[in-house]
């Protein structure tokens, strides 16, 4: 890396409205400073323009949204259920919207309520407004929208800044990702997270620090979850250690970084500020829910609370899901360091410079997974914010491999023909296309083998359930009914959400089963964000035997079944036992092929292989049961 590279001319303006317009004069402030590497005819790199970009990823991103279902019951209970009282006044509450706990803020749900209503009045454009599974479909159409433009910000900020090669490499590894794809409509704080690392990360490459700033305190504050701070704190440090620098004397120095230092003080005041009086109108008393939960997962730790109590995993937890959601991403992104740092002696001045650049511009992500891979909770999603700063590490470790080959090339063979010269971008090139066919066959698994719970509940909402207990010709003797009750054993996790229920008129119970933590409840009918819990609720994942109903309370029963290939018997949940026994009281509405993890082959049910993939995955069955008689 020691010949310097052919550049265009930089632009010496910071861009960021708070400079006067000042350029920077030394190598170091070239962080902020964007550049538009100069490129070869015969560059191979795929790296569109904004349009085509946008196109490429948003295409990608409304398959994600319409294709996905809920991954996670902790996005079903926290923040769909919570929603869908906000909309309709029924729902399921958990214990963190409790009032006396107040750990999950409302202000962050704000956006997709909004997001609900702007469906809503779309969708009655055409006499669907009502159609809730479709408004379900509008908020997570609404995240993917939000997280498009950010990543494509994110992509034309690391082109201009680390030329065409790393900008085209973080665009396809980015974009065909599965963890992307399974990310991007999910309606959680780590998500949004994600979407807005993405827009700060967009305006850091470009110098824009004071919107940067802004953005990254809405994210601290704005989302609920205050330990996404720890990714902003590279960004914080480059800012203020640049206007510490760019003064003539250090008191101007040291002025500028008080003014950084007084925006991003008086940015996440005015958020913390909004966020705290708007959930403390839902709590109906003052409280802030980032505090809370700073509190219960920090302080209160030791005290037998904590999010150890929700499981614990061991390290090889995340390098699994990171493999499965980045592929060979992961593995580039962590040894970007170690490729650089060995060539960093042996560079000039120009290469020394963009390789601080690329490892200060990479160090987000590598800083939260030194601290995730060190808790003992582990869970998928708390992976979520960094994804676009891995993909970013492994871009810059290819286009650093690239250069440094082509340069070795150019050393050692003075006659090199130009196809040698683009050898080694070929095999990157082949590198990135490798991980987006590994994406895209873990994509297509995902698809294909965990859909199961949303097709049932379509089904159930339009087929059974909306067709006859809400249609206008029962409407009559639903009215004078009890409300229809559907209950669900050790499925309780698959629920996606009450907006696959058409209304209050059925009513959603839990079966005991295996599961012995503790489950919501419903919110209660009247001021229930404020109002006293209809039940008990505990901050140590205590089963409440409340929660139980029989199985002769109910209408409906969700349950699973799987054949047991090594014993040529069958595994059933209590529930499913128990419908076996008075099998003659139920009727089978639906049975839907249901993912058999136990006996299904790891790596084929990870990644789907056509023709091959089935022959080696099992399924069971997703059944819903009717009680004889009730129809």
């Amino acid at each position: 890396m020691g010949k310097p590279r052919r550049r265009a001319p930089r632009d010496r303006t910071e861009g960021d409205g708070d400079s006067g317009g000042r350029g920077e004069n030394d190598a170091e402030a070239e962080a902020i400073v964007g550049s538009e590497r100069g490129t070869n005819v015969g560059d191979m790199v795929w790296a569109p323009s904004a349009a085509m970009a946008t196109a490429f990823v948003l295409l990608i991103r409304l398959l994600s949204a319409g294709t996905t279902c809920v991954g996670d019951c902790d996005e079903t209970y926290n923040y769909w259920e919570p929603l869908h009282y906000l909309l309709y006044g029924f729902g399921f509450q958990t214990w963190e919207y409790a009032p006396q706990f107040a750990l999950r803020s409302y202000f962050y749900l704000l956006p997709s309520v909004t997001a609900a209503r702007a469906s809503e009045i779309f969708l009655s454009l055409f006499g669907q407004g009502n159609d809730k599974p479709q408004i379900w479909l509008g908020v997570r159409l609404f995240h993917v929208l939000c997280c498009t433009l950010c990543e494509v910000l994110m992509y034309l900020a690391v082109k201009q800044k680390f030329g065409r090669r790393a900008g085209g490499f973080f665009l396809l590894l980015s974009a065909t990702s599965a963890g992307m794809f399974v990310s991007a409509p999910a309606l959680l704080p780590s998500s949004s997270s994600m979407t807005l690392f993405m827009l700060v990360m967009a305006m850091w490459l470009q110098g824009q620090f004071s919107r940067a700033i802004l953005v990254a305190m809405l994210c601290v504050f704005g989302t609920g979850w205050p330990f996404v701070g720890v990714i902003f704190i590279p960004m914080l440090l480059n800012c203020a250690w640049l206007r510490l620098r760019r003064g003539t004397s250090f008191a101007e120095g040291l002025g500028a970084a008080t003014a950084s230092a007084t925006w991003a003080v008086i940015c996440a005041v005015a958020i913390a500020s909004l966020a705290t009086w708007i959930d403390s109108g839902w709590y109906g008393r003052t409280t802030s829910p980032t505090f809370n939960i700073l509190r219960y997962n920090v302080l209160d730790a030791g005290e037998g609370r904590g999010d150890e109590l929700y499981g614990v995993e061991p390290a090889s937890y995340y390098v699994k899901n990171l493999f499965l959601n980045t592929s060979v991403a992961f593995p580039l992104a962590v040894v970007l360091p170690l490729l650089a740092l060995p060539l960093y002696p042996m560079a000039d001045k120009v290469a020394k410079s963009e390789l601080r650049q690329k490892l200060l511009m990479c160090s987000p992500g590598l800083l939260w997974l030194a601290i995730m891979f060190s808790k003992p909770h582990k869970e998928e999603r708390f992976l979520y914010p960094v994804y676009p700063s891995i993909f970013l590490a492994a871009a810059c470790t290819l286009d650093i491999i690239v250069q440094a080959a082509s340069e070795l090339v150019e050393k050692f063979r003075d006659d090199a023909r130009a196809d040698r010269k683009l050898l080694p971008q070929a095999m990157a090139m082949a590198c990135v296309l490798f991980a987006a066919c590994l994406g895209m066959c873990r994509t297509a698994a995902v698809v294909r083998f965990h859909n199961t719970p949303c097709n049932v509940f379509k089904f159930v909402y339009y087929r059974e359930f909306r067709s006859y207990w809400d249609g206008p010709q029962h409407l009559q003797a639903s009215e004078m009914m009890q409300p229809v009750r559907l209950c669900v054993g050790g499925e309780w996790h698959r629920y996606p959400s009450s907006f696959y229920i058409p209304s209050e008129k059925i009513e959603v119970s839990f079966l005991r089963s295996n599961f012995h933590g503790q489950l919501p409840q419903p919110f209660a009918p009247t001021d229930g964000t404020k109002a006293e819990p209809l039940q008990s609720f505990n901050d140590l994942n205590v089963e409440e035997a409340e929660r139980f109903v029989a199985l002769d309370e109910c209408d409906y029963v969700l349950a699973a079944r799987f054949r047991d290939y090594d014993q040529y018997s069958t595994r059933a949940s209590q529930a499913m036992q128990d419908i076996l026994k008075t099998k003659e009281q139920w009727h089978t509405v639906l049975s839907h092929k249901l993912l058999d993890p136990e006996f299904s082959d790891p790596a084929l049910r990870a990644f789907f292989i056509p023709f091959v993939s089935e022959r080696f995955v099992r399924h069971g069955f997703l059944s819903l049961y009717r009680r004889v008689g009730i129809v």
